[in-house]
């Protein structure tokens, strides 16, 4: 979701052009919201006028990148506990398009996790993370909003949840 803000004394018109598909401009909400459904540059034309007929025009250019193969599909692994131990079990399965789904069990509770897509790529040490956030739940009780975080390395593919990044 990208939201504009806009200076006015009384509340614009908005027109939104030129976005990927599977996005689109949430009136109500005064966002840009979705998922795109394909790679490529897009040049976005938004145009606002006023009740005085006053209008301004803004045309940005939105990126959108395809998710590597190594993102997608089905991952298996353990939940490590404070200790270092494995306590439990996690499946994650991510999409072509990037919605992902999971299930942490551990020894306490099943919790699940989901998101619509990525949110954002981030370069960290000169490797690219792909992250996410995510909604934990224990069945229908949200627990928070996690970062999700896949990340390609020499060594195979790593994958956290950043449990200390809630918000």
């Amino acid at each position: 979701n990208l939201g504009v803000t806009f200076g006015s004394a009384s509340k614009p018109t908005v027109k939104v052009s030129g976005l990927p598909s599977g996005v689109k401009w949430n009136t109500k909400a005064q966002q840009i919201v979705g998922v795109p459904t394909k790679a490529g540059e897009f040049n976005v034309t938004i145009a606002v006028k006023n009740a005085s007929a006053a209008t301004a025009q803004v045309m940005p250019a939105i990126t959108v990148v395809a998710l590597p193969d190594w993102a997608q599909g089905t991952f298996n692994g353990v939940r490590l506990a404070s200790d270092g131990t494995a306590d439990g079990q996690v499946t994650l399965t991510v999409s072509k398009a990037g919605k992902i789904s999971g299930k942490v069990l551990t020894p306490e509770a099943t919790y699940t996790l989901v998101a619509p897509s990525f949110a954002r790529v981030e370069e960290n040490d000169g490797r690219t993370n792909y992250v996410a956030d995510v909604e934990l739940k224990n069945g229908k009780v949200l627990l928070g909003k996690y970062a999700l975080a896949f990340q390609a390395a020499e060594e195979g593919l790593s994958i956290a949840l950043y449990c200390c990044l809630r918000y």
